[in-house]
């Protein structure tokens, strides 16, 4: 029932259907959640992505690389994107937050560039 609310047409209902889902942590629901979302232009392809991945869900990778570069996503979900893949230890990751750190956005560049200079440092 949650998934088929996160499938739904109504970003109420997608949304707290996402939040529901996190709080649940059932992983369970991971092939249908990457079936549903792994090609839509959807905005909440990237929300799909980021819980694939907090479920450490290596498929996901593809879904964040492509969210943190869609201009179309919102920049919180950008940047998120870039540290969920790092999280997932992708290799893309720094490249991603390089062209991030050239975004036109103050708090998308600010996050970038921090992330840079600490993994720089290490």
């Amino acid at each position: 029932m949650v998934l088929a609310s996160a499938k739904g047409q109504y970003d109420a209902e997608r949304y707290l259907a996402f939040d529901a889902l996190k709080v649940i942590g059932d992983a369970s629901c991971a092939d249908a959640l990457f079936d549903a979302f792994r090609s839509t232009e959807r905005p909440e392809r990237c929300q799909a992505a980021l819980l694939l991945a907090q479920w450490g869900d290596g498929r996901a990778a593809e879904m964040l690389v492509e969210a943190a570069r869609d201009a179309g996503c919102m920049e919180e979900d950008r940047i998120a994107a870039a540290y969920a893949l790092s999280a997932l230890g992708d290799d893309r990751a720094e490249s991603l937050f390089r062209e991030l750190a050239s975004s036109t956005d103050t708090r998308t560049r600010e996050n970038a560039l921090a992330y840079l200079t600490l993994h720089e440092s290490a």
